[in-house]
């Protein structure tokens, strides 16, 4: 199946490379180019099956894999919930039911999509042919973070870092995140609200200046020895012609770095920091663009 973007119908991508890709190139989500049609006859046919066979089953729709790997996917997605029915079903009342999504380790509905996710990523990371690991960045309000973290632990060729307002999640919810277990999880809390860490990880990924986003500054600023403000900045609101139009006291001033530095020089000793140059020297970006990675950072 193809997906293409919601603000252009013309950008087309295979559904397996757009689990890799996330958001289109204009800026739109990846929806289906058409949806697949079920029969009455075919719902009948898997009326009382396993939620693990349904689950394949419609899977196979979107995505070209083959029904054993899908097979596999799916079973090692869904084996650490504590119901084998994954999704049970209670009944209340003759015509009340209620469908339960918090079976799953982190006991969030999230877990549903983000203990399966992973593993479709790791079958697109297997058939691309960039040959590259993937970062996932996340902000999280609570459990979307936990749940991410729980489903991306220890995954192959997968790192996952979630920024969380410091004051913003719940005690519970903060200890679910700052331990968990995996060597490729990291998680950093932020002064500021959901909407400041959403806004930064947005700047992060879209952004392509290695000063344009707040966490890169943090890092640089560690990296250069200059003092470190007690409040981060992350711009809210950014007109076309660049100007900020929220602004807050406080704002880490990268002008300093920028005055003192080319952004030749700023690049080389990102580079050296990082293990790809063997001297702090000039560098433009270009010479890079092919082994940089910002996880190599993290």
């Amino acid at each position: 199946m193809k997906l293409i973007s919601t603000r252009n119908k013309k950008n087309r991508i295979d559904a397996l490379d757009g689990v890799l890709k996330g958001i289109a190139d204009d800026g739109g989500l990846f929806v289906p180019e058409a949806l697949p049609r079920i029969s009455s006859t075919q719902l009948m046919e898997y009326k009382g099956k396993r939620y693990e066979d349904i689950a394949v089953w419609i899977l196979s729709m979107f995505f070209d894999i083959p029904e054993a790997t899908l097979q596999n996917i799916v079973q090692s997605a869904y084996s650490g919930f504590d119901d084998e029915n994954i999704v049970p079903i209670t009944k209340l009342t003759k015509n009340d039911y209620v469908l339960e999504l918090y079976h799953g380790p982190t006991l969030a509905f999230k877990d549903m999509a983000l203990q399966i996710l992973p593993y479709l990523m790791s079958e697109a990371i297997g058939r691309s042919s960039a040959g590259k690991d993937v970062l996932i960045l996340t902000a999280t309000s609570g459990d979307t973070g936990k749940a991410a973290l729980a489903g991306f632990a220890d995954v192959p060729r997968t790192k996952i870092s979630v920024f969380y307002p410091n004051e913003g999640v719940s005690y519970m919810q903060k200890l679910q995140m700052i331990t968990q277990e995996g060597d490729n999880t990291y998680v950093a809390a932020i002064n500021g609200n959901f909407d400041d860490a959403q806004a930064g990880v947005t700047q992060v990924v879209r952004g392509s200046d290695l000063l344009s986003s707040t966490p890169r500054q943090i890092w640089l600023q560690r990296q250069l020895g200059f003092p470190e403000p007690g409040y981060y900045h992350v711009p809210l609101l950014v007109a076309p012609d660049g100007r900020r139009l929220s602004k807050r006291e406080k704002d880490l001033d990268m002008g300093a770095l920028r005055n003192r530095y080319t952004p030749e020089q700023l690049l080389g000793m990102l580079a050296h920091a990082c293990g790809l140059l063997s001297h702090s020297e000039s560098v433009r970006a270009g010479e890079l663009a092919e082994e940089f990675s910002w996880q190599m950072v993290q």
